[in-house]
């Protein structure tokens, strides 16, 4: 996906650049159309690609960044491009799906804490029904919490890393 997206935004800025001034003799918002059909085409195979994701991972993290910042330009291509337009290129903007980055990655993460809610109700359960120490329950909920602490630290560590690195 990271490829694609890459190969993406290269076609769009190689479209942009070569193709666009020519085919503006016969369609004023070309390079807008190009972006938009970009656009869909990316978000219908990251959609598909979202569909078989089941927990959140750092790669994912990087790939809806990624999709993210293509998103971002190939809207700002169309805005450009069809600012000549009777209506400044809104109505090309508004057939734009949306990758909806933000919304898939808090939907994975609250998937991600209900598992791991459920993992230390499922201990939790166990221990009540063999009757375990008390203290060997707490000791490994804590244990449980520190790990999840953990990566939820490092997929954070990550994200600030990628978003400085674009910036």
């Amino acid at each position: 996906m990271l490829y694609l997206a890459q190969e993406t935004e290269d076609l769009a800025a190689k479209e942009r650049q070569n193709y666009s001034p020519i085919l503006k003799k016969w369609n004023a918002i070309a390079a807008a159309v190009a972006a938009l059909t970009l656009n869909n085409c990316y978000g219908h195979v990251l959609k598909k690609y979202l569909s078989e994701i089941k927990s959140i991972t750092v790669q994912l993290i990087i790939v809806l960044q990624k999709a993210k910042r293509l998103e971002d330009i190939l809207v700002q291509m169309v805005v450009e491009e069809s600012a000549d337009c009777d209506d400044g290129g809104k109505t090309v903007v508004r057939q734009m799906v949306p990758f909806d980055v933000d919304s898939t990655v808090l939907n994975l993460m609250r998937k991600w804490i209900d598992n791991s809610l459920q993992k230390g109700n499922d201990c939790l359960q166990r221990a009540k029904e063999t009757e375990v120490s008390f203290i060997f329950i707490i000791l490994f909920i804590l244990k449980i919490i520190g790990s999840r602490i953990q990566y939820i630290i490092g997929m954070c560590t990550v994200s600030v890393k990628l978003i400085y690195t674009d910036i």
